[in-house]
């Protein structure tokens, strides 16, 4: 794992993970899975109650993060993440009144706003360790933009519920690696073992 790091020169300065935040990855993926079953069949209520409800397991603190982690640790993070998400929005807001500005139809300039989240999200997976599982979430959204402007409105929630399911399933698996590199004992096979001066037995 050191060398994978070393080689795409990826920083490892951020607090490592736990197994807890797989929750997360899995919580996105029923999303994802709502969603298909949504522009499945268009009717059915209790899957719209269902969607209400998964949404609201946040709020209700079902997901939050390790009680004992250090507010030094995370103040760092929380800026770049405030920073990162006003950039990201703003440039959003103003890239669709601009496209819209053109003639652009809806279907381009969501399609267009899916690939810049997904671009900006793979740029940031790749700034520490502990963020590379972004980058599944990162290319199910490129997944989307690339896909919208070419299906049927009423199709679009079956391709954005299969891309959400998709890149959370593809974070889990990064996630997963990584903490499984993380707990695995370091391999002392590649270092060089001292040996033993030899005794020479001639008289």
């Amino acid at each position: 794992m050191k060398d994978f790091r070393a080689r795409f020169g990826i920083p490892d300065t951020l607090p490592p993970l736990t197994y807890r935040e797989l929750r997360s990855c899995f919580w996105f993926g029923g999303i994802g899975l709502l969603l298909i079953l949504l522009g499945l069949f268009h009717n059915a209520v209790l899957l719209r109650v269902g969607v209400v409800g998964w949404l609201a397991l946040p709020f209700l603190g079902l997901l939050r993060r390790r009680t004992g982690e250090s507010q030094k640790s995370k103040r760092p993070a929380g800026a770049q993440v405030w920073i990162y998400t006003l950039l990201v929005v703003g440039f959003g807001v103003g890239f669709t009144f601009w496209a819209r500005h053109l003639g652009l139809g809806w279907p381009v300039v969501i399609g267009s706003l899916f690939l810049i989240e997904g671009l900006a999200g793979a740029i940031a997976s790749l700034t520490e360790w502990w963020r590379l599982s972004l980058m599944g979430h990162a290319i199910g959204l490129m997944i989307c933009g690339v896909g919208i402007p070419f299906v049927d409105k009423t199709r679009a929630g079956v391709l954005v519920g299969a891309a959400v399911l998709f890149g959370s399933l593809l974070s889990a698996g990064i996630l997963y690696w990584q903490l499984q590199q993380y707990k695995a004992p370091p391999d002392n096979s590649l270092q060089p073992t001292a040996t033993a001066p030899s005794v020479s037995t001639e008289i």
